[in-house]
């Protein structure tokens, strides 16, 4: 059961993903992607929180998480310090940095 919620949050994920790509591309905003390793995410209750939690910035912004591997991935056409979004991780109990190595800025004009 809850590897179908799962697989089924994670399809509406990129529906909604592209969904937004293709609104910013005609307003010619700048997608913006955080990817942060995280540390408490245990159960599905953090998940909700930890949503929630970012998701109170940009209602509009796609946040995933992968318990499995510890990470959280944040697309945003908002300018959002990545400080920020941590901070409103640790805020409900969740550890979190951002991984350097996959910080991704993107003009959507770009293919």
């Amino acid at each position: 059961m809850q590897q179908r919620i799962s697989s089924l949050l994670r399809a509406l994920t990129v529906i909604c993903a592209l969904f937004l790509l293709q609104e910013s591309k005609a307003q010619g905003l700048v997608e913006r992607i955080h990817h942060f390793k995280v540390e408490g995410i245990n159960s599905t209750m953090l998940e909700k929180r930890c949503q929630e939690s970012l998701l109170a910035f940009d209602p509009e912004m796609v946040v995933s998480i992968d318990r499995e591997f510890n990470i959280v991935k944040v697309k945003t056409m908002q300018e959002l310090p990545a400080a920020q979004l941590i901070s409103a991780m640790q805020q409900v109990g969740i550890t979190a940095t951002l991984d350097m190595k996959k910080e991704d800025h993107t003009a959507n004009d770009q293919q």
